[in-house]
């Protein structure tokens, strides 16, 4: 009997990714592992949820379709009510004119790099 066995690339199994990561809210660093796609990782530091560049997110439901989405980065709790469906292009809510992705491809918003 061999105890040798076939070993298996975890990339054919589960695509994923890995990222350095610095919370923006305690600062503190660590390497992430993550499936493609994640959107919010949780800080081990301040237990919040982050984004792959370590800035804070908000984890809402739709209340339309009942899809999860995340908001960056995350409103304070006051305006959290702004935040109530999601902006899937299937959703019978979208609403292309709150779709930053389609803002910033537009060229109509630029990226903040003032290094908060």
């Amino acid at each position: 009997m061999s105890i040798f066995h076939t070993v298996t690339s975890i990339d054919a199994a589960r695509p994923h990714d890995k990222s350095l990561i610095a919370c923006k809210g305690c600062g503190h660093k660590w390497v992430a592992v993550y499936p493609t796609g994640t959107k919010a990782l949780e800080c081990p530091g301040c237990h919040n949820a982050v984004n792959k560049y370590g800035t804070r997110v908000a984890i809402r439901r739709c209340k339309t379709c009942g899809a999860e989405f995340t908001v960056c980065p995350a409103p304070p709790p006051e305006k959290l009510d702004q935040w109530q469906h999601c902006l899937s292009e299937a959703c019978d809510s979208y609403d292309d004119s709150r779709d930053a992705d389609k803002l910033f491809d537009a060229g109509l918003v630029e990226r903040d790099d003032d290094g908060s």
